[in-house]
């Protein structure tokens, strides 16, 4: 039986990972089986549990880009590519929301 490899929609390529911290790169296969990621001089080995799920610590890492990350099973591979060690923001926040008595407030006044 051939499995597959899933990652997250953020793991995927033109990602970018923050530089200069250990980074969390996670997933799911085949249950019990071996997973290497390998980039740059870098290979990586750790094991799906009985449901699947694995994760990878990545080291620290140099502002870089342009890099190449294989994903490997002994029956499954994904190549992700342009992956980016960079300053990561996340932003968020809403505008505006409405109140029950049917009015509008300023969230960001």
């Amino acid at each position: 039986m051939k499995s597959s490899i899933f990652i997250p929609y953020l793991l995927r390529d033109g990602a970018i990972l923050q530089r200069n911290q250990e980074n969390r790169f996670w997933g799911y296969t085949g249950s019990e089986q071996e997973v290497i990621l390998s980039y740059e001089e870098i290979i990586l080995k750790t094991k799906s549990d009985e449901k699947g799920y694995f994760d990878i610590i990545l080291p620290a890492h140099e502002v870089s880009e342009g890099i190449d990350f294989k994903i490997s099973t002994v029956d499954a591979e994904i190549v992700l590519k342009d992956i980016c060690f960079g300053d990561v923001f996340l932003l968020g926040g809403a505008i505006k929301y409405a109140t029950l008595d049917g009015t509008s407030q300023n969230t960001l006044s």
